[in-house]
């Protein structure tokens, strides 16, 4: 995983918009506090307050994103109903729309977030034997590709 970057300052924002762009506001609202705390100027503090107070949505949305990615990381599905019924309910159509996605296969998503079982290595062969039936244009049969990934292997 990556470190996250620092985000762009409020002072980054163009001088003659009274705003940021959705870009900046979404870096600034969704860094983490802990990485980059002493990076951001005192501007860019209030800035952020002056947003959580003016839109409840801007407020919620990086407080679900970060429960989020705390249960994804932490490995805890079981927290996973509490979460989408709070993106439902939340005035973020997007986040609406993601919570309603993922009940549709709850139980896969709660495994997913829960067990430490991946198919990761499955899927790269898979996606491997692919690429090797597309460089045959279309003649890669069983055959041929038997004899292409046993000789490799």
């Amino acid at each position: 995983m990556r470190p996250a970057a620092p985000p762009a300052e409020v002072s980054h924002c163009r001088r003659d918009r009274p705003f940021c762009s959705a870009l900046q506001v979404d870096a600034l609202l969704l860094a983490d506090d802990n990485v980059i705390i002493r990076t951001r100027s005192d501007t860019t503090v209030a800035f952020l307050s002056r947003l959580r107070i003016a839109d409840p949505a801007i407020a919620t949305a990086p407080d679900l994103a970060e429960d989020f990615l705390v249960m994804l990381r932490r490995r805890e599905g079981e927290r996973l109903p509490t979460w989408l019924d709070a993106a439902e309910m939340s005035e973020i159509d997007a986040l609406a729309s993601f919570a309603r996605k993922l009940r549709t296969d709850l139980a896969a998503v709660q495994a997913g977030l829960t067990l430490r079982h991946s198919n990761g290595q499955t899927e790269g062969h898979v996606n491997r034997l692919n690429l090797i039936k597309r460089q045959g244009y279309g003649w890669a049969k069983v055959d041929l590709l038997r004899t292409r990934v046993l000789l490799t292997a």
